[in-house]
């Protein structure tokens, strides 16, 4: 049989979704496929990642993440010229040339909160 015309599994799943008229979207193909890890998956705009971004900042207390790579280098350059800006513009992105010391990025402030074990010892 010539290769042109064997079918894959991944031919056959398509043409199936394409018969159905339900189509495929970045989202589907991404559960389908099982793409980025265990954890939840984000796609969509600059906009739509960082506002999903900002929910999960704001209802968990989180300050920071793990980001897996979909492909490699490009899933970062992508982050990197897309997503930070859009990040960056919200105040959610550190700026660089703003030097914190590691109290204000382990607790967020300059000072331990005042409930902290360390804080009997203040002079």
């Amino acid at each position: 049989m010539e290769q042109r015309h064997r079918h894959t599994n991944l031919q056959k799943v398509v043409a199936r979704a394409q018969a159905d008229g339900s189509g495929w979207t970045v989202d589907r193909v991404i559960d389908w496929a099982g793409l980025g890890g265990l954890g939840p998956v984000l796609s969509g705009s600059p906009r739509t990642v960082a506002d999903a971004l900002e929910h999960w900042f704001d209802t968990t207390g989180i300050d920071g993440l793990n980001v897996p790579y979909l492909t490699l280098p490009d899933s970062y350059r992508q982050i990197a010229r897309l997503l930070v800006p859009e990040l960056t513009r919200r105040g959610r992105y550190p700026v660089a040339g703003a030097p914190r010391s590691f109290r204000d990025k382990l607790f967020g402030a300059a000072r331990l909160p005042d409930g902290h074990v360390a804080t009997r010892y203040r002079w």
